[in-house]
């Protein structure tokens, strides 16, 4: 079982795919553009905020780990 982690984030930008959805978010935990990773939107649950400004997104821990985003 994948434990999930769900972490307060600045999302700069996103990707879009065809036909409209998500592909990918760019996101920093310190506001930071120069400090901003891409994650996968297909393992990346945006719980609260808006899609571009402050998030809170819930995704697998070993990513977020992986990512430097805890």
């Amino acid at each position: 079982m994948t434990k999930l982690t769900d972490i307060d984030v600045m999302v700069h930008h996103a990707t879009r795919n065809g036909d409209g959805s998500l592909k990918a978010i760019l996101v920093s935990t310190d506001g930071d553009r120069d400090n901003a990773v891409w994650l996968p939107a297909a393992v990346v649950e945006l719980n609260s905020g808006d899609e571009f400004g402050k998030a809170n997104i819930t995704l697998p821990e070993r990513m977020a780990i992986d990512k430097e985003l805890i």
